[in-house]
C-alpha cells in the first residue's frame, strides 16, 4: 500500500506525540470547545458526545484521533468495563486491519479520568485529504468513466468480502464510509457498527442488511441511472455467494431505503434487482 502524505511512519506510535500530550489536547478541546494549537476539528458528533481531530505529532506528521467523553454514570461504567462504543470500535478496527481489510493503520488506544469526566480516544494514521466513495462514484457515472466505476466497484466488493471473511457484518457498510485517498487507494472508515460473529457464521439477516445498505448507497450515487446499481448488486451477490434468505433481507432493506428517500424528498427510485 502506498502511504498517503501527512501520515506518521511505523515504529513506536506515540514516540513523537506523548500520551500526556494527547490527553491534554483532548481535555483542552472539551474545556474550550475549540481545537487546540496544532490541531483541527474534522467532525463533531451530535450532543457533544465525541469528536474527530487531526493532531500534529510535534512536527513529525499527524494523527487522526477519535475521542469520546463520558458524562453520565452509565457511560462511565461502560468505559470502565471495556464495553464502550470507543472500545468496541477500536477492537473491530484492529481486528479488521490485521485481517487485511484496507483501513487506516491503528496506532493507540487509551482511556483516562479527571475529576470531572472520563475520556477515551484512539489514534489512527492520517490519510491526508480524502474524497467519499459515493462522491467519486457519482461523478464517474455522470461522466461515463466506465473504467473508474469498475475499479471502484471491484475494490468495494473485495472490501466487503474481506469483512465477511473475517467474520464481521456491518449495518453501516455503505459508500459514505469508504473514502479515496490522494493516491487513489480506497479505505474503509468508521467501523463502530461492525459486529464480529465469533463462530464465523453471519446470520442471513445481518448479512442482508449489510448488502442492502451498500446497494442502496450505490443507488443514491447513481440515480437516475440505476442500471449501474442493478449490475453492481448482481455482481456483489454473486461474489459473496449470498443465500436466498440473505438476499430477501437485502431486497427489503433496499426497498425501505428507497421509500425513506421518497418520503423525505420526493425522489422515487426503483431498482430491478435480479436476486
Amino acid at each position: 500500500m502506498t502511504r498517503a502524505r501527512g501520515t506518521v511512519p511505523g515504529g513506536n506510535p506515540l514516540s513523537d506525540m506523548s500520551s500526556e500530550r494527547l490527553k491534554s489536547v483532548i481535555e483542552e478541546y472539551w474545556a474550550s470547545g475549540e481545537a487546540p494549537v496544532g490541531c483541527s476539528v474534522i467532525h463533531r458528533r451530535s450532543k457533544g458526545r465525541g469528536a474527530l481531530l487531526r493532531v500534529d505529532a510535534d512536527g513529525a506528521g499527524s494523527f487522526v484521533v477519535k475521542a469520546w467523553i463520558a458524562r453520565n454514570l452509565r457511560e462511565r461504567c461502560k468505559q470502565v468495563a471495556g464495553l464502550s462504543s470507543g472500545r468496541r470500535e477500536w477492537r473491530s478496527h484492529r481486528s479488521l486491519h490485521a485481517s487485511g481489510l484496507v483501513l487506516p493503520r491503528p496506532i493507540a488506544y487509551q482511556t483516562w479520568a479527571t475529576n470531572e469526566s472520563r475520556f477515551e480516544a484512539f489514534a489512527i494514521e492520517d490519510l491526508g485529504p480524502t474524497t467519499k466513495a459515493l462522491k467519486v462514484l457519482k461523478a464517474s457515472v455522470r461522466q461515463q468513466h466506465k473504467a473508474e466505476v469498475a475499479r471502484l466497484e471491484t475494490a468495494v466488493i473485495l472490501m466487503t468480502k474481506a469483512m465477511i471473511s473475517a467474520g464481521f457484518s456491518d449495518e453501516d457498510h455503505q459508500l459514505n464510509n469508504i473514502v479515496m485517498a490522494g493516491d487513489g487507494q480506497l479505505f474503509r472508515l468508521d467501523v463502530e457498527c461492525a459486529r464480529h460473529w465469533p463462530f464465523g457464521r453471519i446470520p442471513d439477516r445481518a448479512l442482508g442488511v449489510m448488502i442492502g445498505r451498500l446497494v442502496a448507497s450505490h443507488a443514491f450515487a447513481c440515480q437516475p441511472h440505476l442500471s449501474w446499481s442493478e449490475d453492481f448488486a448482481l455482481r456483489l451477490a454473486s461474489a459473496l455467494s449470498a443465500s436466498p434468505s440473505a438476499l430477501r433481507c437485502a431486497r427489503a432493506e433496499v426497498h425501505e431505503a428507497m421509500e425513506r428517500q421518497r418520503q423525505r424528498n420526493g425522489t422515487d427510485s426503483r431498482l430491478s434487482l435480479a436476486w
